[in-house]
C-alpha cells in the first residue's frame, strides 16, 4: 500500500484499474490500426499477441511479444522508482 496515502485512493485506483480490461476487448473488434489507440493500456499487449498468435506465425508474433515486453518492463521500472521514492 505503498503506492496509495488513504483508502479512498486505494478504492478509486481500483476502479480506474477496471477499465484497463476493456483494452482487449477493444482491440478484438476495431479494425486494423485504430487498434494503436489502446496500445498504452498494459492488457493491451498480451491480448494482441494472443490474436497474433492465431492469426500469423514468425515474425509478426516475435515483434509483438518483444514490443510487449519493452512496454510492460518500462512499466515496472516506473513503478518500482516511484515505490522506493516514496518507501523513502
Amino acid at each position: 500500500m505503498s503506492f496509495l496515502r488513504i483508502k479512498v485512493e486505494g478504492l478509486a485506483l481500483s476502479k480506474i484499474g477496471g477499465l484497463f480490461i476493456a483494452g482487449p476487448i477493444v482491440a478484438y473488434f476495431v479494425p486494423g490500426p485504430w487498434q494503436l489507440i489502446g496500445a498504452w493500456i498494459p492488457t493491451y499487449w498480451p491480448a494482441e499477441l494472443f490474436f497474433v498468435i492465431e492469426a500469423d506465425s514468425g515474425f509478426s508474433v516475435i515483434a509483438y511479444f518483444v514490443v510487449g515486453l519493452i512496454f510492460h518492463l518500462a512499466l515496472m521500472n516506473i513503478m518500482v522508482r516511484i515505490f522506493i521514492k516514496r518507501a523513502d
